[in-house]
This record gives structure tokens, sequence and C-alpha cells, in this order.
């Protein structure tokens, strides 16, 4: 029995729950297919990492990065629409060490003690006024959205670091912001039910940390396959005859 699953009309679409009715009478659960987007954002005004102060001699400037995804590169084209082609300050990134670099005009100083910019960035919460200067930590461009995990609450035998979970599929984010995120997957993986007889499956998508990862309303789409226990291998075959013919 194939259960489909879409955030549509739910207030997050990165955390529902879909009733179902009549109830599901199964013993086992695979993910066959899911689609979203990359609409999560690495530097919010939610997150207090939105804006630093760029101060030449007694004068100073807020910058207010505008809610969003950026790479290194995605921040210098912003500090170039913001400047013109000459910016004050551009930044680099230093791959070999993981570490984000800038550099600034002379007698320009970086002011990161008033948001938490510093931690995306690996740097100290203080005044930068070096021209050059490269972070002192590794940098969490990504704010902590490396790995992706996907969570039916409803299944059970997954393990993550060898302890039991609800997590139904994890990938590395390797798409570059906006881009569509979908996988239809060849070798279903069933895992048995926590309960036989459901009426309702929540549906989280989650970080390493195991914190939601908001995604702006971005929609999302499950395709579940619900099986009794001796359908299971049943169900594989006819699945895996099927993309013959796709």
């Amino acid at each position: 029995m194939n259960v489909k699953l879409t955030s549509d009309g739910y207030e997050k679409s990165e955390d529902f729950t879909a009733e179902h009715s009549p109830h599901l009478t199964i013993k086992k659960l695979a993910l066959q297919s899911f689609s979203m987007n990359m609409s999560w954002y690495n530097i919010s005004e939610k997150y207090e990492n939105d804006t630093f102060k760029l101060i030449e001699g007694d004068k100073e400037r807020i910058i207010t990065i505008p809610d969003g995804n950026y790479s290194v590169k995605g921040l210098n084209r912003y500090i170039i629409k913001l400047f013109g082609k000459d910016p004050p300050i551009i930044f680099g990134i230093i791959e070999e060490r993981q570490r984000i670099s800038f550099k600034l005009k002379k007698n320009y100083k970086m002011d990161l003690r008033n948001s938490d910019l510093h931690q995306l960035m690996g740097f100290k919460s203080e005044i930068l006024n070096q021209e050059e200067q490269e972070g002192e930590y590794i940098t969490d461009i990504t704010h902590g959205n490396d790995n992706i995990y996907i969570h039916c609450d409803v299944i059970d035998g997954a393990l993550v670091n060898n302890i039991n979970s609800d997590v139904i599929y994890s990938f590395v984010n390797k798409t570059p912001p906006g881009s569509l995120i979908s996988k239809d997957f060849n070798n279903l993986i069933f895992f048995p039910e926590k309960i036989n007889n459901i009426s309702r499956i929540r549906m989280r998508i989650t970080n390493q940390n195991n914190e939601l990862i908001d995604l702006n309303k971005g929609r999302v789409k499950y395709n579940l396959l619900a099986a009794y226990e001796e359908d299971e291998n049943y169900l594989k075959k006819i699945y895996n005859l099927m993309q013959n013919f796709i």
C-alpha cells in the first residue's frame, strides 16, 4: 500500500502529523521517495546572527544581512551590492583549514560583538582591526545543518550512533540554496512498526543535533510503502520490476 504525505496545509513543513483514515493495520514501512527544497537559512534575524558593524575612524555603520542561506560567495555578492565594486570588506574561504577569512580596507575595523555572526564565521566576539585575518575556529557556515535526518514516528529499529531511533533516512546535503532535493530508492529498507494500528504519522526533518530545520514553509513530499510482514519480499520484487518500465 502506498502512503503519500505532503506538507501542504500544515504550519511547519519540517514537522507535521498526518491523520490517516481508515487506520493502517500494517507490520512494516519503507520510504520510497521524498522531495524537498533547500529552503532553510543560515543567517537570519531569528538566529540573531544577521548583523555586524564596520568602523572607519569615528564613523560606524551597522550592516544587516537579509535572511537567507549564504555561502562565502553569497556574502560577497551582498556586500558588493551594498557598497559597489570596491567594498570596504571582502570575505574568503581557506578550504584546507575550514576557516573564513576577510580583507579590510585600510583604517577599517569590523565589530562582531553585537550578534552571533562570529560563531557562524569562526571568530571571537570582538573588534577585528587587521587588514587580513582568518577565523580562529572552524567555520559553521551551514549553521549546523550538515547532516539531514528524516524522522517517521511510527517506525522502530533504525540506529543512529548505535542508538534506536525513528530516522527513516539520513543524508549529507551538498545541494546549493534554493535547489530541489529529491531521491527515489531502488532498494527499499522496511522498518518494523511500533504499533500495528496506525491512525496518524508524524514526519520531522532535523539536523545532526536533533534540532528541527526551519524550511520556511517549503513544500515536502513523502512516498511511503506500507506492508504486512509476509508481503515484504513480494513488494520488493514488484517494486524492482516496476523500475524497469519507468
